[in-house]
């Protein structure tokens, strides 16, 4: 008789099945009732409810014991079918996620949408309110909403029609089969633009109050930054005094303190032009027949100067450079503009703007030249801001009046000489309260204005808003598209007269600082 035996190296009743299922799947944050979600074996069908974002939902998942999921989950557009794979050891199921939206249960406004509001698009709040954001300039008597309703719902007034909110709220009713659902709607009205000015600082010829290291031609720029005024003038080869911007603290005379010119060398005018970029101080010297034209910067006023930028100007032809602008951060990115300073022992004509690109903080040494069509000349103290958010450039100078030109050149829009004074320098543009503005000094219109602060209203696009500025804008300053006009003084002693303005845009007001030379200096506050 024999005996049989039968052996293994495990139970077999001990052996794990390993599986890659989704057990359970829901949304975070949404809440889903019974049946919405159905698993199959490879796929996953939910219901949300009505209104939810699709493509904005965050899967709640649990899985078979050590089973994984692919992709990570995390935030997911579910507008069309998502793969998730469920993954255990060698054991893999791939599951696709379908997600619909259930219908309406009621009539709601889900979204309004108004031409130029500030906060479209507009949820109502839970308690069906639904508050439009509008500037004061907004014609309330004329609002147009675009109503996107839940489906099978309408609404009066009708989605697209002219609705009066002069009066105050309106009330939109939504039908839906036997129901209706009342929202009440307003405007609010945020401030435009300014009203009202106040001068923080004001040395000037007009006023009598001219300070005395003024001189015919020795001054030709000023700047600000948040915490203070600075005012170059060429004497002992060139000083830059500065004051605080808050005001206060006398006026600028031998006794106003002086940035340090510890390493500044060469040029005709050691300090000639002077600029800021955020709290940092960027001057320039003068310089022709090539010479260095050099550029420092300082990162505080008692700091020493840092040369950041040194290029020989050419010798034949000379060209002659002093005027630039900083746009963007000196010490992080953007781009330092100039031009050619014509005339006297220079260039016969300046239609040249030379860009020199700013990376981390560090000035390319070889410029981007910019060949300007449509002029003859820019003039003296031509210079080039770029415009926010664009490409092209704003050019002017002492024989051509503000003109947009692009990249390469062409010119997009010129302001009409009959408007403004053809020799306008020192150009700036700048943003409040949901207008824009360009700033500039009118230093001769061969009438009777003589060194004059002048600020225009180009709110829009910028092409449309130069090419659409008149003389009959500039009649009554404050009636037309120019808002704001003051006069430094009529001293317009020689060829050298120049200006400038420079802008600080804070929260709740804008300072400027303009001066023209020989006429005097000015800090104005811009509030609404």
């Amino acid at each position: 008789m024999g005996l049989g035996f039968t052996s293994c190296s495990e139970d077999e009743d001990d052996k794990v099945v390993k599986e890659a299922k989704i057990l359970t799947f829901g949304f975070q944050g949404v809440t889903l009732g019974e049946g919405d979600v159905v698993i199959e074996a490879s796929a996953v069908k939910a219901t949300v409810p009505y209104g939810t974002d699709v493509t904005k939902l965050t899967p709640v998942v649990t899985v078979s014991e050590g089973a994984v999921v692919n992709p990570a989950l995390g935030e997911m557009d579910f507008s069309s079918p998502v793969t998730l794979i469920v993954t255990n050891g060698d054991v893999k199921t791939t599951y696709s996620v379908t997600v619909d939206v259930a219908a309406p249960e009621d009539g709601s406004i889900l979204t309004v949408t108004v031409e130029d509001a500030l906060n479209n698009p507009i949820v109502p709040t839970a308690e069906n309110k639904i508050v439009i954001e509008m500037y004061e300039t907004a014609d309330l008597t004329a609002i147009v909403p675009t109503i996107e309703l839940s489906e099978g719902a309408t609404v009066s007034p009708a989605s697209g029609e002219t609705v009066d909110f002069s009066n105050g709220a309106v009330t939109f009713t939504v039908s839906f089969g036997d129901e209706t659902k009342e929202y009440m709607a307003e405007v609010s009205t945020v401030p435009f633009g300014f009203n009202n000015t106040s001068f923080i600082y004001e040395f000037t010829e007009e006023t009598g109050t001219l300070p005395a290291i003024f001189t015919a031609d020795g001054q030709r720029s000023a700047a600000q930054t948040s915490e203070y005024v600075f005012l170059v003038s060429k004497e002992d080869g060139g000083n830059i005094y500065y004051l605080p911007a808050a005001g206060g603290a006398g006026e600028f005379d031998e006794t106003t303190p002086t940035l340090s010119k510890v390493g500044v060398e060469g040029g005709v005018w050691g300090l000639a032009h002077v600029r800021a970029s955020g709290n940092t101080i960027v001057a320039s010297n003068m310089s022709w027949d090539g010479g260095d034209w050099k550029i420092y910067k300082w990162s505080a006023v008692d700091a020493d100067p840092e040369v950041i930028l040194t290029y020989t100007t050419p010798a034949d032809p000379s060209a002659r450079f002093e005027y630039f602008e900083v746009e963007g951060d000196v010490n992080g990115d953007g781009a330092i503009y100039a031009m050619e300073f014509p005339g006297w022992n220079s260039v016969v004509n300046n239609t040249k703007v030379f860009k020199f690109a700013i990376a981390g903080g560090v000035v390319s040494q070889t410029p981007e030249v910019i060949e300007l069509s449509d002029v003859v000349k820019a003039g003296n103290y031509g210079a080039a801001i770029q415009l926010p958010e664009s490409d092209n450039i704003i050019v002017n100078g002492a024989e051509m009046t503000p003109a947009i030109y692009n990249t390469n050149g062409e010119q997009l829009a010129i302001i009409n000489g009959d408007a403004i004074g053809k020799r306008t320098v020192g150009t700036s543009y700048f943003s409040f309260n949901g207008a824009d503005y360009l700033a500039v000094m009118l230093c001769e219109d061969g009438g009777d204005k003589r060194q004059m602060l002048q600020i225009f209203d180009v709110t829009g696009d910028p092409v449309e808003a130069f090419n659409a500025i008149t003389a009959e804008d500039t009649v009554n300053p404050g009636e037309g598209k120019l808002v704001f006009e003051h006069q430094l003084g009529d001293q317009i002693a020689n060829g050298n007269i120049a200006g400038s303005t420079s802008v600080v845009v804070k929260e709740d007001k804008v300072l400027i600082t303009a001066l023209g030379t020989a006429s005097g200096i000015v800090t104005v506050e811009l509030t609404r």
